[in-house]
């Protein structure tokens, strides 16, 4: 007469696992939902921020002068090995692919004498902001 129990067992486990199924069911539709109206609303909004910076003239070029590029922001200094090797290769980097729309903001973290001196030589061709 103890038969009656499993078979209730049973049925509850069924009906747990369909309702967690269905739970699943909705939360994960509700999680997509959010992550599209999430990547909708960054599609609309610039995904940099904005600032403005002096070049070697002292004129303040604002990031959006290059807005529909895409742009490679270097933070580099005269006075730093690595950068100094690095370089050529960003040089030949921006000459093969500027003509496609692609630039390299070179922001330099030395004054404007010390960046002079140091772009003479090497001959850097893409912008230069301090």
């Amino acid at each position: 007469m103890n038969k009656p129990a499993p078979v209730l067992f049973l049925s509850l486990i069924i009906i747990s696992a369909a309702g967690g199924f269905y739970a699943s069911h909705l939360y994960s539709s509700h999680v997509r939902d959010e992550i599209d109206a999430r990547t909708d609303h960054q599609a609309s909004q610039p995904h940099r921020p904005d600032f403005s910076l002096p070049d070697l003239n002292g004129k303040l070029q604002s990031i959006d002068n290059w807005n529909g590029k895409v742009i490679m922001v270097n933070f580099w200094a005269s006075w730093c090995p690595p950068c100094r090797r690095e370089i050529p290769s960003f040089i030949r980097l921006y000459k093969n692919y500027q003509k496609q729309g692609f630039v390299i903001l070179g922001i330099a973290l030395d004054d404007s004498q010390s960046v002079r001196e140091f772009l003479d030589p090497i001959g850097i061709d893409y912008p230069i902001l301090l």
